[in-house]
């Protein structure tokens, strides 16, 4: 019994140590005013554009890339009071095949903008909006799935 017991806390150990550490300035993190986001696993071949970090009028953005040019975008900013999974879906008129799910750090949802082209993602964290866009058919539901499981707060 006592194996079980010491095994689950060195388990979450390890896996708090692989995690990659965050990518934003201790300064970012500090000053922005709403807690930031980023993924830990990311699809096959994919990797985090450290040098696309930019941030501007209360808006934190990134990209993750691959070899074959294929982008997907971050946003962050404060989350407004009120705002809810379904407004921000429909803001944002990502209503084909849009789906509901539950992440680690809140509740989301994905669909696609007919209009633009585009495969939407948002989390509501309750201080932070997190949006992901990318041209439709960049990533897979599970790719998506994949991003928004590993979605980590920065410290």
């Amino acid at each position: 019994v006592s194996g079980i017991y010491l095994r689950q806390p060195l388990t979450s150990t390890v896996a708090s140590l692989m995690a990659p550490p965050s990518p934003f300035s201790q300064q970012l993190i500090e000053n922005i005013g709403f807690p930031l986001y980023y993924p830990t696993k990311m699809p096959a071949g994919f990797k985090f554009e450290v040098k696309s970090i930019e941030a501007a009028e209360g808006v934190v953005m990134y990209v993750i890339s691959d070899d074959n040019n294929k982008i997907v975008s971050f946003s962050l900013q404060s989350q407004t009071e009120g705002m809810t999974i379904d407004s921000a879906v429909n803001s944002l008129k990502a209503v084909k095949d849009s789906r509901k799910l539950n992440t680690p750090v809140g509740e989301g949802a994905t669909g696609t903008n007919e209009q633009e082209k585009l495969t939407i993602a948002s989390v509501l964290t309750g201080k932070t909006w997190v949006l992901i866009n990318m041209p439709e058919g960049t990533l897979s539901n599970a790719d998506i799935d994949l991003i928004l499981g590993s979605l980590k707060q920065a410290k």
